[in-house]
C-alpha cells in the first residue's frame, strides 16, 4: 500500500476498536494511521495530539468541523466515516484511499503536461467546487493532499480544526511550514485577513505550477523568502503550457477578488479546448459538482469569525453545454496520465472502499406490506437519500437533454422529459455511458402515456448476460429475471421472480406522474412509490450491470406504448473490482461489495424483444 510506514515503538495498537496497522503521516495537529475496522475494512484514522487538548474550545471546534466535512460529497475526497471529539485521544476516521500523492508522482515520474495536466486541473477544481458548495474551505491544498488512486483524484485533509487563534500557526508547525508555497498572500500579510474560498483557488494555481514544472511559482531558498515573493512578486510560470497558462495566472492574483471562484474555474477548464481526451467516467463528478446548490454557512477560520461563507451564485452555464463537452468527473485524471506511473508501480492495488455496506433501511423501509392506493397526483420528488458511502453518479436531472442518457429511435428528449415509445414489446433507454455497478439507488418520476403501457427499470443489466427488471403496469408491479436468448437470433426470456401485492381497484393511472425509488443493495431490491415504502424482494444474481429504463410489454399485441421519465437521480454503492477467478458469495453483511464483471464499453445495449 502506498506510503504506509511501520508503527513506532510506543505506538498504541488499537484505538476505539480500530486496529492500527501502520503510519500514513504526521503533522502539527496529529498522526494519521492506517487502521482496520471491526469489519476488516481499511480506514485512515487521525489521532489528535495531546498538547492541543488544553486549548479552549478545541474539541467543540473539532466536532463542528467534522460535521461540516461530512457534507462534502465522497466523490471528491476521503469520506468522513467516524469521529469522537470526547474520546481520549480525540480521533477522526476517514476513507482510506490507496494511491500515490501528486508529490510522489512528480518526484518519481517528473512533471505532468498536456491532456494529463488538463485532467488534473479539472479534478482538483471539481473537488474545490464541491467542497466550497458544501460550506467548507480547504485551507491546505498542496500536492501531498492530492491523492491519485487508480483512475481517480481525491483531495484530502481539509477544513479540520486549526491549532492557532492568533494567526501565527504559519511558523509553528512543520506541516504548515511545508505548505507556505501554496498559501495565498492575504494569509501572509502583517494583518491576517479572514480566510475565504479564494485562498483555495490560489493554492490550486500553485499546485498546478508544481505539477507542470516540478517547482512552485514563488519558490525561494527559505520559507521566509518564499513568503516575501508571494507577497511582492509575480509568479514564475515558466514551463506551464500555453493552454493553461492564462487561467493559472488568474488564480494566482494577489487580490482575492480578482481570482475566479472554484465554480468559475471549473467551468472555464471544461470549456477550455477539446475534452475528448478526458475520460467520460472522469467528467461526471465535475457535472455533479456544477449541479450542487451552494451552501451558506457561518465558518470559523483561525480564531476569527469570517461571517457566512456565500459561494458565488452567478448564473450557471447550461448543463446542456456541459453535456456537450462530456460529463466531467474526478476520476479522469488518473485514467489519463497515471497509467505510466502505475506501470512502474506494478504492485499498486486498486482503491479499496472503506465504508461499511449499510442497510437499505437508511433509504426505504423494507418491511413487506400491501401496496397502498396510489394518489391521483404525485408528490414532489424528494431528494434521494442513499446509504452512507454511496456515490451520486447522476445528480437530480430533469431529463430534458441528452446529458446522461442516450437518444435512440425509441428514446427521445423533449422540453418536458425523456420519452420511450414503441409499437412492439420492449424499448430500453440506456445511460451514456453505461455504468457497471452491482448496487444502485434510483429516483425517477414516470408517467404512463397510453393505456396498458408497462414502464420498466432494469438493473444489473448487460446485453450479454441480461439482468433484473421491475415492471410497473396499470394493474401490477412485478420483479422479473430478464435473460438473453440461448442461441443467436433467439428470443429473450423473462421469469417472474416476485411481485408487490395490490389490493383490488388499485392502479397506476395513465397521464398521472408517479415517483419511483428503487434501492438495489446486496441480495435484495427495495421499492418506494410516491414516498410509500413497498418492501423488499430477494435477489439471487449478484453480478454487476448497468441501469436502464423504458417500456416492457409481454405478449405479441402491437399498440402505441409510451412512458415519459423526468427528475432522475442515480447513486452507486461502493464496489471492489476483483479478478474473474475470485468467487462471490451472496451476503448482506457489511463486508465490501464485490463486482466480478469488468467495465463494459460505452456502447448502448440493443433494444430487445422478449
Amino acid at each position: 500500500m502506498s506510503g504506509v510506514q511501520a508503527l513506532r515503538p510506543g505506538d498504541v495498537v488499537e484505538i476505539a476498536g480500530y486496529k492500527l496497522l501502520g503510519r500514513l503521516g504526521q503533522g502539527g495537529m496529529g498522526t494519521v494511521f492506517l487502521a482496520e475496522s471491526t469489519t476488516g475494512q481499511k480506514v485512515a484514522l487521525k489521532v489528535i495530539q495531546d498538547h492541543l487538548l488544553d486549548q479552549p474550545e478545541f474539541r467543540a471546534r473539532f466536532s463542528g468541523e467534522v460535521e461540516r466535512a461530512k457534507n462534502v460529497p465522497p466523490f471528491c475526497t476521503a469520506e468522513v466515516l467516524d469521529a469522537d471529539p470526547e474520546h481520549e485521544p480525540p480521533y477522526l476516521v476517514v476513507e482510506y484511499v490507496d494511491g500515490p500523492t501528486l508529490s510522489e508522482i512528480v518526484r518519481e515520474s517528473g512533471p505532468v503536461s498536456g491532456a494529463a495536466l488538463h485532467s488534473l486541473g479539472i479534478g482538483m477544481a471539481t473537488a474545490l467546487t464541491a467542497i466550497h458548495n458544501s460550506g467548507v474551505i480547504h485551507r491546505d491544498l498542496k500536492p501531498a493532499n492530492v491523492l491519485l488512486p487508480r483512475g481517480g483524484v481525491k483531495v484530502i485533509d481539509f477544513g479540520l480544526a486549526r491549532t492557532s487563534t492568533d494567526g501565527t500557526q504559519l511558523t509553528q508547525t512543520d506541516q504548515v511550514m511545508g505548505t507556505i508555497p501554496y498559501i495565498a498572500p492575504e494569509r501572509l500579510g502583517p494583518t491576517d485577513r479572514p480566510i475565504s474560498p479564494a485562498a483555495d483557488v490560489f493554492a490550486w494555481g500553485a499546485v498546478m505550477v508544481y505539477a507542470a514544472t516540478g517547482h512552485t511559482p514563488f519558490g525561494g531558498d527559505t520559507p521566509a523568502a518564499t513568503a516575501v515573493r508571494i507577497l511582492s512578486e509575480e509568479p514564475n510560470l515558466d514551463g506551464v503550457g500555453a493552454a493553461l497558462r492564462d487561467v493559472v495566472a488568474q488564480t494566482l492574483q494577489k487580490d482575492p477578488a480578482a481570482r475566479p471562484t472554484a465554480r468559475e474555474l471549473l467551468d472555464r477548464l471544461v470549456s477550455l479546448g477539446a475534452t475528448s481526451h478526458v475520460s467520460k467516467d472522469v467528467l461526471r463528478p465535475a457535472a455533479a459538482a456544477q449541479a450542487m446548490e451552494p451552501t451558506s454557512l457561518g465558518l470559523l477560520g483561525d480564531g476569527e469569525d469570517t461571517g457566512p461563507m456565500v459561494v458565488s451564485t452567478r448564473r450557471r452555464r447550461s448543463l446542456v453545454l456541459v453535456a456537450g463537452l462530456a460529463s466531467v468527473a474526478l476520476l479522469a485524471a488518473g485514467g489519463v496520465f497515471f497509467s505510466s506511473y502505475l506501470l512502474k508501480k506494478t504492485d499498486a492495488n486498486a482503491n479499496t472502499p472503506s465504508t461499511p455496506t449499510p442497510s437499505p433501511s437508511a433509504v426505504v423501509s423494507v418491511a413487506d406490506s400491501p401496496l397502498p392506493t396510489v394518489s391521483p397526483t404525485a408528490d414532489p420528488l424528494p431528494q434521494l437519500k442513499a446509504p452512507l458511502g454511496w456515490y451520486e453518479i447522476i445528480p437530480p436531472s430533469a431529463l430534458t437533454a441528452p446529458q446522461y442518457w442516450q437518444e435512440s429511435t425509441a428514446c427521445k428528449f423533449s422540453s418536458e422529459g425523456y420519452t420511450a415509445a414503441t409499437n412492439t414489446g420492449v424499448a430500453q433507454c440506456h445511460i451514456n455511458p453505461p455504468r457497471d455497478a452491482r448496487d444502485v439507488a434510483v429516483g425517477v418520476r414516470l408517467t404512463l402515456g397510453t393505456p396498458k403501457t408497462c414502464a420498466a427499470l432494469w438493473f444489473r443489466f448487460s446485453p450479454k448476460t441480461g439482468g433484473y427488471a421491475i415492471r410497473l403496469c396499470p394493474d401490477s408491479v412485478t420483479l422479473y429475471d430478464y435473460r438473453p436468448p440461448a442461441k443467436p437470433g433467439g428470443k429473450w426470456t423473462s421469469v417472474k421472480v416476485n411481485d408487490w401485492p395490490q389490493p383490488a381497484g388499485t392502479s397506476l393511472a395513465v397521464n398521472v406522474p408517479i415517483n419511483v425509488e428503487m434501492v438495489v443493495d446486496a441480495d435484495r431490491v427495495s421499492l418506494t412509490l410516491n414516498g410509500r415504502p413497498q418492501g423488499a424482494r430477494p435477489l439471487s444474481q449478484l453480478d454487476s450491470g448497468s441501469v436502464a429504463m423504458g417500456i416492457y410489454q409481454l405478449g405479441t399485441a402491437k399498440s402505441a406504448y409510451s412512458v415519459m421519465f423526468t427528475d432522475f437521480t442515480l447513486w452507486e454503492g461502493p464496489t471492489v473490482t476483483t479478478s474473474p477467478s475470485q468467487s462471490v458469495s451472496p451476503s448482506s453483511s457489511p463486508s465490501p461489495k464485490v463486482s466480478k464483471s469488468p467495465s463494459r464499453s460505452p456502447s448502448a445495449g440493443p433494444t430487445v424483444t422478449p
